[in-house]
């Protein structure tokens, strides 16, 4: 299981445009201030309709294409919202706020490469201008260049401690250099500042998940899905943690609610879910454990851990495709699954030893941002009194 990502339907960084008013368009054409009238009332299809028959009765103002970016991204089209903010600039390619605007759109769409050119053209006109350094900050990160984004973020936290977005930021870099202490304390202080974003307190559920500390984990993350009850991301790891803690009973609740969310994206999620209703004594469930047919491209692995987990593939067949599917770069990612399921199966057919091997096989690999090496610390915190029974330990293939 990849690392809990950041939310995608939860963002950290707010649109500096959000409360603004659309620009104003010259000429006669009443459709602008129809548009702007709409925005105003929350109606953004109706001002997207407006500034559209405007552009499609041949009016090509510039604010008209960043007017209709705007309510387009108030409506989530980011494609169409980029569409816009490119035609925008290419009637003033130096304008500040269309750069930036663009460089947080292309952001979302999963362009980073493409957002960080728009925030540093931006920032060359208007340096130090916060939105557009949290926007390169991310963009930054999103590429693996942690040490200058964590100096993006900084400088934002230089002229305002507690900006909630940059202390975000800055404790995903802590995240990702294993500061956990250190993510924690900037993830507790955002949540602070604004009590009510899902993503700080999904951020500071997952830092302290990792910290061993469930308790705390699991309270973050209740409060993170009560503001965002539509996030299967969120209640997975809400599960996680609770089957961490040994609540089994609501961890079943939670992955339940995962699987029903996103049910072709589910394969971990309904993985831990046999593996909790097992702990609950309940019966499996074949369906839970169904390989998607026809299978896709990429889905080897996880569709192997489902054919394991529901008898259907050996151990052997496990380590086998752990060590030896492409890309090898995944390879200890996947060393690290394998053990903790081959672990959790011995677990619960009473085999304490080869189960004991197998989570400590799962730690060994260091994947410390994979969340099955954190259950696997916690369930051999739980075996600590558990005798050891003799069996032999599974079988390596190379």
């Amino acid at each position: 299981m990849r690392r809990f990502a950041s939310c995608r339907i939860l963002f950290t960084v707010a649109l500096s445009w959000l409360g603004a008013a659309p620009h104003q368009a010259h000429g006669q054409s009443v459709e602008p201030d129809i548009g702007r009238k709409h925005f105003a009332e929350g109606d953004y299809a109706a001002a997207e309709a407006a500034f559209s028959r405007d552009l499609d009765a041949g009016r090509k103002g510039e604010s008209l294409y960043y007017n209709r970016a705007l309510v387009r991204f108030n409506q989530r089209n980011y494609a169409g919202a980029k569409a816009d903010l490119d035609a925008y600039l290419a009637l003033a390619p130096h304008a500040a706020a269309g750069l930036s605007f663009r460089a947080q759109v292309t952001l979302l769409l999963g362009d980073a490469a493409g957002a960080l050119s728009d925030a540093d053209a931006a920032l060359k006109i208007t340096p130090d201008d916060v939105a557009v350094l949290l926007v390169r900050g991310r963009a930054r990160l999103a590429l693996g260049r942690h040490d200058a984004a964590f100096a993006d973020f900084s400088h934002v936290l230089e002229g305002d401690p507690r900006h909630a977005a940059a202390l975000l930021g800055r404790g995903d870099v802590h995240v990702l250099r294993d500061n956990l202490a250190d993510a924690q304390t900037d993830f507790v202080l955002a949540v602070s500042l604004t009590p009510q974003d899902p993503d700080a307190h999904y951020k500071l559920g997952l830092a302290r998940f990792r910290l061993l500390e469930f308790a705390s984990a699991v309270q973050s993350l209740e409060t993170a899905a009560r503001f965002a009850p539509e996030s299967p991301l969120v209640a997975r790891a809400l599960g996680c943690a609770q089957f961490a803690a040994g609540e089994f009973g609501k961890a079943a609740q939670a992955l339940q609610r995962a699987v029903d969310l996103d049910p072709a994206g589910a394969t971990y999620a309904r993985l831990m879910l046999h593996l909790t209703q097992r702990h609950l004594g309940q019966p499996a469930a074949p369906s839970l454990l169904a390989t998607p047919a026809p299978a896709t491209a990429g889905r080897e692995w996880p569709d192997l851990l489902l054919r394991y987990v529901r008898g259907d593939a050996t151990e052997e067949d496990l380590l086998f495709g752990a060590h030896h599917l492409i890309p090898n770069s995944d390879r200890a990612g996947r060393w690290c699954e394998a053990h903790y399921y081959l672990g959790s199966v011995r677990l619960l057919a009473r085999d304490t030893r080869i189960a004991r091997y197998a989570f400590n096989e799962a730690v060994s690999t260091g994947k410390t941002a994979f969340a099955e090496h954190t259950l696997a610390l916690a369930e051999l915190g739980r075996m600590v009194d558990l005798p050891e029974s003799p069996k032999s330990r599974p079988t390596r293939r190379n």
